[in-house]
């Protein structure tokens, strides 16, 4: 690719970028309208498009009716809607049940400064018949009609509390088991996280649970390589890379450690990474936000690559080091944080424990593993330092938004 072909490229995908976001905010927009009472299904229903109604009806899986006109659609819908409450709600997980409490113990109508949620998340309820975005009185809020109170309040009973709470549960440690291992096959799923397994309709279950969960929580992702972790940039590679090591089991971890690993905002710790924020807060001018990014990011790539010299290359994109010795004991906390890293190639276990049990290729670091322009330091003109914007490509591969992904 020559330099006018890579600049035309550029180009396109700027344009792509910026076209994606006028849709995105074109989608917001069409969020808010002033609701008119009454505030039953047919009055949000009507005000939705042929494919807004279609969607619903997916959701809800009601392929029989997929033929019908759309005010044919809306009112079979008001009618079935209701009756799935329960069914829907069987599969939510905490937070889910408790945006829907909030809204009913507002009387079917909370504004979005009480109860701010992004824009994929009020889809999710809008998609499934139960809450609307609109405007009361020119004010943002979120609607539950008067049918789904009606449901809602007789279907929530301690037989759903029980299903929320394994959901939760269910959820929680499939992020975290994704954490950990990147990608694996729901099978491997089902022997580390469902406890007392009754057979097929366990799995059965579990499998709905989580396929419902993917489009509220985004770091559940699939395909026909499996369940993947979101910020995961080839699946099917890390799934091949993996299957090389068919001599190496899954690591092992507590019922515990799972679900601290997938709950929201998780930021894993360990001595090497204190470290090596210690390190970056002492001798480079960095704000205690940057610091943090800068560390997830070269975790991320860790995961991603593992190729150290691709750490050091983003390091000395966003660093200026002030000396060689400097820059030397930089790569030496990239080296701990490197050996010391739970790796999705290596199902979870870090190269020093991979080291103990197996002869692998991925051995621990030292520091002649680096290449010599980064063992010498090469020093970035503090001017080229920048921080990535949020609507950048993420540096890691991943090929999704900075926001989205290492930056999220």
């Amino acid at each position: 690719m020559n330099a006018e072909e890579k600049i035309k490229l550029v180009e396109a995908l700027e344009k792509l970028k910026e076209d994606c976001e006028k849709r995105r905010q074109k989608r917001i927009d069409g969020l808010w309208r002033e609701i008119v009472p009454p505030n039953n299904l047919a009055s949000f229903l009507n005000e939705l498009t042929k494919a807004e109604i279609d969607e619903i009806r997916k959701k809800l899986e009601l392929k029989s009716i997929s033929k019908l006109k759309k005010q044919e659609l809306i009112e079979v819908l008001i009618k079935l809607i209701p009756e799935e409450v329960r069914e829907t709600i069987d599969f939510f997980d905490v937070e889910r049940y408790n945006i829907a409490k909030i809204i009913y113990n507002g009387g079917g109508f909370v504004t979005t400064d009480k109860l701010p949620l992004d824009i994929e998340k009020i889809e999710f309820f809008k998609s499934h018949g139960l809450i609307f975005p609109g405007l009361k009185q020119g004010v943002k809020g979120l609607f539950m009609p008067t049918e789904i109170m009606e449901a809602f309040v007789e279907f929530d009973d301690s037989t759903v509390q029980k299903s929320i709470q394994r959901n939760e549960e269910w959820i929680g440690l499939t992020k975290g088991a994704l954490f950990y291992y990147g990608i694996t096959d729901v099978y491997t799923l089902e022997k580390i996280i469902i406890e007392d397994n009754k057979g097929n309709e366990d799995l059965k279950k579990y499998i709905q649970v989580i396929n419902k969960a993917m489009t509220y929580h985004k770091e559940i992702c699939h395909n026909k390589e499996g369940y993947y972790y979101y910020s995961v940039g080839d699946s099917k590679e890390l799934a091949q890379r993996q299957e090389m090591r068919s001599n190496l089991d899954y690591y092992s971890f507590t019922k515990e450690q799972l679900l601290k690993a997938g709950a929201k905002g998780y930021v894993e710790q360990t001595p090497e990474i204190n470290d090596f924020i210690a390190f970056l807060n002492k001798h480079y001018r960095l704000s205690i936000e940057e610091s943090e990014e800068i560390l997830q990011q070269c975790i991320t790539l860790i995961k991603i690559s593992g190729d150290h010299n691709v750490i050091m290359d983003y390091l000395q994109e966003r660093l200026t080091s002030p000396t060689l010795e400097i820059t030397q004991q930089l790569v030496g906390k990239v080296t701990d944080i490197y050996n010391n890293t739970r790796m999705w190639e290596l199902k979870g276990h870090t190269p020093v424990e991979v080291s103990r049990i197996i002869e692998d290729p991925i051995k621990p670091l030292v520091i002649d593993d680096f290449s010599t322009e980064h063992k010498q330091g090469k020093v970035i003109d503090l001017n080229k330092h920048r921080k990535i914007g949020r609507n950048e490509a993420c540096p890691c591969g991943s090929n999704k938004k900075h926001k989205k992904c290492c930056g999220k």
